[in-house]
């Protein structure tokens, strides 16, 4: 299956990147330094998506896929550090 893992920055600037992860393995890479759409194209149940970004002022993730804790997350100004569980 396909996810799309959107990112919205409020309120300033920020950068993400986004990782998905398969049994401890790097499959897939991605990142923005803007409001925008990751895609992934080839994700299974029980693959990580983890993103570590920084933001000056607030903002949203938003995963189209079930995923573990369940999407959207509000980001705060600062680093941050999520990791997402797919298929839970």
């Amino acid at each position: 299956m396909q996810a799309n893992v959107s990112i919205v920055f409020l309120n300033g600037v920020g950068q993400v990147e986004a990782e998905l992860i398969r049994n401890g393995n790097s499959i897939d890479m991605r990142a923005t330094d803007k409001t925008g759409t990751l895609q992934f194209p080839e994700v299974l149940d029980e693959d990580i998506i983890s993103l570590n970004g920084a933001c000056t002022g607030n903002g949203e993730i938003i995963i189209d896929i079930p995923v573990l804790p369940p999407s959207p997350v509000n980001i705060q100004a600062g680093n941050f550090f999520l990791n997402f569980i797919v298929g839970k």
